[in-house]
């Protein structure tokens, strides 16, 4: 009964922020705004929900447990992305958050500076690239816990848990 409550609050949460992205659109449109706008849409992370026994996004500093794995719940963010001329569809590539900002700046004519660690997105956005990248990664570590590293591509993920060796050592068995 719990987690039908919790994903009934997430399923209105999705539906008002659906709500306000359409205002926006809309007021884009009436002002014909729309024609030379790019529109990103994007979250930092997804959101567990009973999956995997967990809820929420992580356990980076709540309790005395270890970092959560970060499953592709947390790190699959939803990347939604408009851009006049281009026709809308689903590309099902692995991408990362820093990707926008060398699409952003190569969209708005804008030199793209040497040495970032994002990949444009615009060869895939126009249907010329199949993929920017073969996967991504996602890491959080906390000084008083254990490190997670996560590597996921389109099929697999692999999940990486730091292990505190000196600590393991030192409890007792049983």
């Amino acid at each position: 009964a719990e987690l039908r409550n919790l994903r009934a609050h997430y399923a209105g949460e999705v539906h008002l922020v659906s709500k306000a992205i359409g205002q926006i659109v809309r007021k884009l449109e009436e002002t014909g705004l729309l024609e030379n706008t790019a529109i990103f849409f994007t979250a930092d992370h997804g959101h567990m929900i009973g999956e995997h026994d967990y809820v929420g996004k992580s356990n980076i500093n709540l309790d005395d447990r270890r970092c959560w794995p970060f499953y592709r719940e947390v790190t699959h963010a939803p990347l939604l992305v408009y851009v006049p001329g281009i026709k809308p569809r689903r590309i099902p590539a692995v991408v990362q958050h820093v990707d926008m900002l060398p699409t952003i700046l190569e969209l708005a004519g804008a030199p793209v500076p040497d040495g970032l660690d994002g990949r444009s997105l615009n060869g895939l956005l126009a249907g010329g690239q199949a993929s920017v990248r073969p996967c991504a990664f996602t890491a959080a570590y906390d000084l008083t816990r254990n490190p997670t590293v996560t590597v996921q591509d389109r099929r697999y993920s692999l999940v990486i848990t730091g292990q505190d060796l000196d600590a393991d050592r030192r409890q007792k068995p049983g």
